[in-house]
């Protein structure tokens, strides 16, 4: 599935501050891997900024950067984002616990309004992740989640309840088999 969003400030009839936001989510089919069952998502995410103040700046973060800390990331005009994610689901249970083994990649590109490409990586993440359920417990699923990004050379250990990857509802329940000529 996708979305487009536009936005724009209209002062004294011109556009000020226009923002194009497109966003594409796709996911495979499962497929078949030995005794394993593999599903491959994709995310490109597109923001670019047009009219703009000179104030106004479009950073390789995708995520919010509090007010009172200097954002470290480059700055520019547009972006475009990457994000691969493998999910391998094993046929093995740990526990009754179902597992779903997870890989990915995040790859940004970022233009200024002179078209310079200001980062020194398109590689802003790689990691690697587990994601356990259990159908009887109510505490439903968690995740961790490894993960180094070359941008800003830290790396990141987050342990959280998934809630809002479009890929979630894939990968809770028993995975199953979609016919392709059904999909």
């Amino acid at each position: 599935h996708g979305t487009v969003r536009l936005s724009t400030f209209l002062h004294k009839e011109q556009p000020e501050q226009s923002i194009i936001h497109a966003s594409l989510h796709y996911f495979t089919p499962l497929l078949m891997a030995s005794h394993q069952r593999l599903r491959q998502f994709i995310t490109l995410d597109y923001l670019g900024g047009f009219h703009m103040l000179a104030s106004d700046r479009i950073s390789t973060n995708s995520g919010k950067v509090p007010v009172h800390l200097q954002d470290p990331f480059s700055y520019g005009t547009q972006r475009l984002l990457l994000h691969l994610e493998t999910a391998v689901y094993p046929t093995v249970q740990v526990a009754g616990c179902r597992l779903v083994g997870l890989g990915f990649m995040q790859f940004v590109g970022l233009q200024t309004a002179e078209g310079a490409m200001p980062q020194s990586s398109f590689c802003k993440a790689l990691g690697v992740g587990l994601r356990i359920a259990h159908p009887r417990l109510v505490m439903g699923a968690w995740e961790v989640r490894v993960s180094y990004h070359p941008i800003t050379h830290n790396m990141n250990l987050v342990v959280r309840r998934p809630t809002r990857s479009f890929s979630n509802t894939l990968l809770i329940g028993a995975p199953q088999e979609i016919p392709f000529k059904a999909y």
